[in-house]
């Protein structure tokens, strides 16, 4: 996490969830993040997961004033190296928790924000791949360098290669970057 928000630009998108004067990995953060402002809350919690390196879930606040978006991290066995762990982190924050609280923003957890073709068409009753097929549809049409994943998380990873000296090529970043049934092209409209 600390050479994750090192970065100039996940510190800028962490900050989105932070009230004023939060603390994170020795962050500060200076002022109220606009998800903050809305009642949204981001958490990071380490778990023991069955079929999943990373999972994002979002749930009404306890106080029923807003929602929690809560990202559960495995780091857990020997295929997971630090920079798997960031990987990980950074694709759960940049595609599956923004396009949650995305949804979430207007008091409702309704996948408004998820295609019908998404929803009812393509991945019916799978909506656990529900943010995969809309990034997946959002990467064909804009191409996957003007977005948060995987554009932005790229740039982001680039970054914390250098600082975790884990000397991965670009095409390595990028490689870890893919994931199952939704891989298309990371860059460029397909």
């Amino acid at each position: 996490m600390k050479a994750i928000l090192a970065t100039k630009a996940a510190h800028a998108y962490i900050s989105k969830y932070a009230a004023k004067g939060d603390k994170l990995f020795g962050f500060e953060f200076k002022d109220e993040g606009e998800y903050s402002k809305k009642g949204i809350d981001l958490n990071f919690k380490l778990s023991e997961l069955t079929y999943y390196s990373g999972l994002t879930g979002t749930k009404e606040s306890k106080d029923k004033k807003g929602f929690d978006v809560t990202i559960q991290i495995d780091p857990a066995g020997d295929y997971m190296s630090s920079f798997d762990v960031a990987e990980t982190i950074i694709h759960e924050c940049l595609l599956e928790a923004d396009l949650q609280a995305k949804d979430v923003q207007d008091g409702k957890r309704d996948d408004s924000n998820i295609s019908s073709y998404v929803k009812n068409d393509w991945l019916k009753k799978q909506r656990q791949y529900w943010g995969h097929g809309q990034n997946y549809m959002q990467r064909k049409q804009y191409g996957g360098e003007n977005l948060l994943w995987p554009g932005t998380g790229y740039r982001i990873l680039q970054d914390v290669n250098k600082s975790l000296n884990t000397k991965l090529t670009n095409q390595q970043i990028q490689n870890k970057m893919k994931y199952p049934y939704f891989e298309g092209q990371l860059f460029g409209k397909f």
